[in-house]
């Protein structure tokens, strides 16, 4: 190991890296290279504004849809939920039946009387 290796803390730099670390571009060089990387730029920046202004209609659009669709079905929807009110209170009235007669059962009780309507036949 030379000197300038152990200067350099232990790092050998090949010489071709170095002459290439140090290479200078020409100033019209340079500005081609400048003119590239700011019209990457621009190209970019429009390709992603264009893209998020895209995808922002587009969303608001399905979303606006979606909520049509939802509000052209609240009349029905309000009908099933009061149909299903409905059906849940009679099934209660049903079982409240069921639940006194298995009370009067455990009470000792061998059968509660019942009205019975017959209806005479023709």
């Amino acid at each position: 190991m030379s000197a300038t290796t152990i200067a350099r803390g232990r790092q050998e730099v090949s010489r071709r890296a170095k002459t290439k670390s140090t290479a200078k571009l020409s100033a019209r060089q340079q500005s081609a290279v400048i003119n590239l990387v700011v019209q990457g730029t621009w190209v970019f920046g429009l390709v992603f504004f264009a893209t998020y202004v895209v995808s922002a209609i587009s969303g608001n659009v399905l979303m606006e849809a979606q909520r049509a669709s939802i509000k052209s079905l609240s009349p029905v929807l309000t009908e099933a939920r009061e149909s299903e009110l409905e059906h849940r209170t009679a099934s209660a009235v049903d079982g409240s039946m069921k639940s006194v007669m298995d009370w009067a059962r455990s009470r000792g009780w061998s059968q509660l009387e019942q009205k019975q309507t017959y209806v005479a036949s023709r």
